[in-house]
C-alpha cells in the first residue's frame, strides 16, 4: 500500500525532472506538475523538460485545479525564475487556504520565507524549507580535526559545467545499488537531498567562516561521522557545480569547491558527468589526465549530456542559457568516440544500471571485496 504523500511540483521545469525520474526512493508521490504559461511545457509529457525518456505525466498550466489532486505543495528551484508577490505567493495563499502542507526547495530571501511561515501558521500548516540546517553549528575546535581514513569505498560523481545531469546519476546509482542489495551512504549536490533520505552537501562548504584548510578537515570528519554512524557498503558523494572553468567568462569558481572536496576525501571510483559539444576523442583522454593530477582521481567513466551551452546568447549575457540536443545525436557520438574510458548517457533507458554495473566492478578490482 502507498502511504506516500501525494505531491504538486510549481513551478516545474528541468530542475525537478529528475526527482519525478525516481520518485520511487522519494518521500513523495508526484501527482500533479504545473507549469506557468509560455514556459512551453503545458500538456505536454514531463520529459520534454530536460530531452529524457518518457515519464508519464502531463504538465499542467492550471495550478488551482490540480491543487485538488494533492496533499502537499512543493515549491520548486526552477531554473526560471518568477517573480516572488506575482507567481509564488498566491499560490502559497491558496494552498495554505486548502490545508496543504508546503515544502520549498527553492531560493527565497529572509522576508519571503517569514512570508510563508506567517500565512502556514495563520492557517495552521506545516512548511518545509530546505535547506534543512542540521547538523551544521559552528565548530570551535576545527583547528584541532584531523585527516581521518575513509575505510568504506567510495564514488565520486562530477561535472563539467552545470546542467549536467549529476543528480540524475547520484539518485540512479543509489536506486541501483539498493536494489543490488548495498547499503549506501550519499551526500548530494542539492539542498533537499532529505527527500530521499540521504543527506544534503553540508552549508558549512560554502561559508566564508571557515578558511578552504578548514573546510577539508570539516568535510572529511563530517563524512567519517556519516561512516562511523550508518556502516554502509559504499558511499556516494555528489560534488555541487563544475570541477573547472570551461573559459575565461564561464570560470564556474574555478572547481575549488571540487578540489577541497577531493582533499578531504579519496574516491576510489568516479564517474565526470560532460556537456555535449562536437569533441574529439582526445579532449576525454586530456580532461581525464587534468582530474588525475588537479584531484588525485582517476575517472571510471564519462557520462555525455544531451544539453549544450548556448554560446550565441553566453556571448551577450551574463549566464549560460542550454540547449538539449536529442538523445540520438549523443548515442551516435558516443559510439563515433570508442573511447577506452566508457562514455555513457544516462537519460537513455537502463543506462543508470550500465553505470551501476560498472562502478561495482570497478571497485571489485580494488580491495573492496564487500563490493
Amino acid at each position: 500500500m502507498n502511504n506516500k504523500e501525494k505531491a504538486l511540483i510549481y513551478p516545474y521545469d528541468r530542475e525537478f525532472s529528475t526527482i519525478i525520474r525516481h520518485q520511487s526512493i522519494c518521500d513523495y508521490e508526484i501527482v500533479e506538475v504545473v507549469a506557468p504559461n509560455g514556459w512551453g511545457l503545458s500538456e505536454k509529457d514531463a520529459s520534454y523538460a530536460d530531452g529524457g525518456q518518457a515519464l508519464n505525466i502531463i504538465v499542467n498550466n492550471n495550478f488551482e485545479s490540480t491543487l485538488n489532486n494533492c496533499d502537499t505543495l512543493i515549491l520548486s528551484n526552477s531554473a526560471l525564475k518568477l517573480d516572488f508577490k506575482e507567481s509564488i505567493y498566491p499560490k502559497v495563499v491558496q494552498a495554505a487556504e486548502k490545508n496543504k502542507k508546503i515544502i520549498s526547495t527553492a531560493k527565497f530571501d529572509i522576508k519571503e520565507i517569514k512570508m510563508i511561515e506567517e500565512v502556514c501558521k495563520y492557517k495552521g500548516n506545516i512548511f518545509i524549507q530546505y535547506p534543512l540546517n542540521k547538523n551544521y553549528e559552528i565548530c570551535s575546535y576545527v583547528d584541532k580535526l584531523e585527516i581521518q581514513e575513509i575505510k568504506t569505498p567510495v564514488i565520486f560523481v562530477m561535472g563539467v559545467g552545470e546542467n549536467a545531469h549529476k543528480f540524475e546519476i547520484q539518485l540512479s546509482v543509489r536506486e541501483n545499488l539498493f536494489n543490488m542489495g548495498y547499503k549506501v551512504s550519499q551526500v548530494g549536490s542539492r539542498n533537499y537531498c532529505e527527500m530521499f533520505n540521504f543527506h544534503s552537501f553540508p552549508e558549512f562548504m560554502y561559508s566564508n567562516m571557515y578558511s578552504e584548510t578548514e573546510k577539508i578537515k570539516l568535510f572529511n570528519n563530517f563524512i567519517k561521522n556519516i561512516e562511523n554512524q550508518e556502516n554502509p557498503d559504499v558511499i556516494i558523494i555528489g560534488i555541487p557545480g563544475t570541477i573547472m572553468r570551461i573559459n575565461n567568462k564561464a570560470t564556474y569558481d574555478f572547481g575549488v569547491l571540487a578540489f577541497e572536496v577531493s582533499q578531504a576525501v579519496k574516491p576510489d571510483a568516479s564517474i565526470l558527468s560532460v556537456l555535449y559539444e562536437n569533441y574529439l576523442p582526445s579532449f576525454f583522454e586530456k580532461i581525464a589526465q587534468e582530474v588525475k593530477y588537479k584531484f588525485a582521481c582517476d575517472i571510471s567513466c564519462f557520462n555525455y549530456v544531451n544539453s549544450m551551452i548556448d554560446w550565441n546568447y553566453f556571448e551577450i549575457n551574463t549566464e549560460a542559457k542550454y540547449i538539449d540536443v536529442t538523445l540520438d545525436l549523443v548515442n551516435n557520438k558516443i559510439k563515433e568516440l570508442n573511447n577506452s574510458i566508457p562514455i555513457f548517457n544516462i537519460m537513455n533507458e537502463n543506462e543508470g544500471l550500465k553505470i551501476t554495473e560498472h562502478l561495482v566492478n570497478k571497485l571489485a578490482c580494488e580491495e573492496y571485496e564487500v563490493l
